[in-house]
């Protein structure tokens, strides 16, 4: 199963680690983690799929490296979202807004994204963003107009919280009355249906979003949550 391909760049070993330790485990796959030396050949070698997303640290970088780096991007009209990290100067971050680039993140306590517990879901939830940023609209509308229940996991990370809702609209309007009978029947107070599979329980044990998340990416579909309000 395809996942969210991510392009890191940056001159700080110690970051480029961290972040290719902490993406996999949201179900990115850390595609390469160059440093300046290299990233302008590699540009060269990018085409419109072959990453979905690219963090640029602009911190770890000099001489306005990291803005040279996207200029060349943005040259190449390569799709692909664009997070930039840490801005040194106001210099540099107006030329980063200058470039139509919105995913602008830093170290400090606000976004959290170098935080121990919180940091990962931070930075996941801007890549996932970003990765939006660059999907087609005929794509959006195809996945919009498909049975919900055949969305795949990776097709829903390229909708948006809409589109999202959308989805999860049309699934409980064609499943609320199955649900409301399984309910009943089985004695639960919430139901999960996930692709093929079905399991519910009682309300104390209410599916936490990880492991709603978890379902989702081990079976490559949207699972649903189904409550009885009694």
């Amino acid at each position: 199963m395809a996942e969210i391909r991510v392009l890191v760049v940056s001159n700080c070993e110690s970051d480029r680690r961290r972040f290719s330790e902490i993406l996999p485990k949201h179900g990115c796959v850390v595609v390469g983690a160059p440093d300046y030396n290299t990233i302008f050949k590699l540009v060269d070698g990018i085409h419109d799929r072959d990453v979905d997303v690219i963090l640029i640290d602009l911190a770890a970088m000099s001489d306005q490296q990291g803005i040279k780096i996207l200029r060349k991007i943005k040259a190449r009209r390569i799709r692909a979202g664009i997070i930039v990290l840490d801005p040194p100067d106001m210099k540099s971050f107006n030329e980063v807004w200058q470039l139509g680039i919105s995913g602008v993140l830093s170290r400090n306590q606000q976004d959290g994204i170098m935080d121990p517990d919180k940091g990962a879901d931070v930075l996941y939830a801007e890549v996932v963003k970003a990765s939006r940023m660059h999907v087609p609209e005929d794509e959006v509308k195809h996945i919009l107009e498909m049975d919900p229940f055949e969305v795949t996991w990776e097709q829903s990370l390229k909708l948006d919280s809409c589109g999202i809702d959308e989805i999860h609209r049309k699934a409980h309007e064609a499943k609320d009355e199955w649900a409301d009978k399984k309910l009943r029947k089985e004695g639960f107070e919430w139901l999960m249906l996930c692709g093929d599979w079905v399991s519910g329980g009682s309300i104390q044990k209410l599916p936490k979003p990880e492991y709603l998340k978890a379902f989702g990416r081990g079976f490559n579909r949207v699972p649903f949550l189904f409550i009885w309000l009694h």
